[in-house]
């Protein structure tokens, strides 16, 4: 009886995290890690992106027998409680008789978030500023489909209707990301139209006008098409800067004390020591983050980006520099400032 009753407090008080644990294993995507820093709990991840890492953590957990990641032929578990060791017990089961037993004192949900607009990936080449706006817009969706307006600020719930804009996400970010063709909703246009009026171009609030009356493949990729000439970047810009300030408000990643050295170190020359050469050859930079629940040794990757005019449309040319923590900050750090001073002798030759 004792039991009983202490599983259903258990329960109730936890039916949130239990709700998660369910979905994740209905989904067929329940894996086991370890966190490398700190004390080192056991976790389940539940949604990792750029913007929020959400995962399960197991408190004080004793772990015994193994489970195998990336096993794609199901699972089966349950969770009781062990009143000789004061614990609760999750076994699970897989397919091919693998059994792994989770004792643990608590389990509760982690839910981070991260600032997003400095983040760059480079999955698809060509119109890459572009394409890192629809990813930064991907991101915010996948927030609002997760975990509702719960986790969006207001200056978020406003860009998100640009998810229903098709013009815009015709700029896909990643290969295997090639849509089925849809329409824009009226929100979606709407919303990129009332940023388009806040710069006054007047030719483009022109074309979005006879696009929400009547769409048309022809007339969505003659948009598409003008989002990449240079007279009409004060619309991208002002995009650019709304996504920046959405995203500012929340918490940058940290990896561990002796990464985040080496990270300060390396951040700090570039911004503050470099600033000048930034603005000179007008370069923007981005990083390309691991989570902070990584794997393996500490790597991460600035982006070097210049715009340049190509006729009459905007490219991008790019540089990246990886910084690796191998165990001497100090020596990491001068083999990465050596790398961006190449990158910067580059740049002052090419655009000088």
């Amino acid at each position: 009886m004792e039991e009983q009753d202490t599983l259903e407090i258990f329960k109730e008080s936890h039916s949130e995290v239990l709700s998660r644990l369910n979905e994740i294993f209905d989904e067929g995507v329940f894996e086991l890690f370890r966190e490398k820093n700190g004390n080192r709990e056991y976790f389940t991840t539940y949604t990792m992106n750029d913007a929020i890492e959400s995962v399960i953590i197991y408190k004080n957990a004793i772990v015994s027998g193994e489970f195998i990641n990336d096993y794609e032929d199901g699972v089966a578990t349950d969770i009781s409680w062990d009143s000789d060791k004061v614990k609760y017990i999750m076994r699970i089961r897989q397919k091919n008789e693998n059994v792994c037993i989770i004792w643990f004192d608590d389990i509760v949900i982690r839910d981070r978030l991260y600032q997003y607009h400095n983040i760059g990936h480079y999955w698809v080449d060509g119109e890459e500023y572009l394409r890192q706006i629809t990813y930064r817009i991907g991101l915010i969706n996948d927030k609002y489909q997760v975990f509702g307006d719960k986790y969006c600020n207001e200056l978020e719930l406003e860009l998100l209707p640009l998810m229903e804009f098709a013009t815009l996400q015709s700029y896909i970010y990643v290969n295997w990301g090639v849509k089925e063709k849809f329409n824009s909703t009226l929100q979606g246009i709407e919303a990129f139209e009332s940023l388009v009026s806040c710069v006054n171009d007047t030719e483009l609030l022109r074309k979005l006008g006879k696009y929400k009356k009547r769409q048309s493949g022809y007339r969505q990729k003659r948009i598409a098409d003008m989002l990449r000439q240079d007279k009409h970047q004060e619309a991208v810009r002002l995009l650019e800067e709304k996504i920046i300030k959405a995203s500012k408000g929340y918490a940058m990643r940290s990896f561990g004390e002796m990464e985040d050295e080496l990270l300060c170190k390396c951040r700090d020359y570039v911004y503050n020591v470099q600033s000048d050469r930034l603005k000179k050859l007008d370069i923007e930079v981005l990083e390309e983050q691991p989570f902070t629940y990584y794997e393996g040794d500490f790597e991460m990757k600035f982006f070097f980006l210049k715009r340049v005019k190509f006729k009459r449309d905007i490219e991008q040319d790019r540089w990246e520099v990886k910084v690796c923590y191998t165990g001497n900050v100090q020596e990491d750090y001068n083999v990465f400032v050596k790398s961006v001073e190449n990158i910067f002798s580059l740049g002052s030759e090419r655009y000088q």
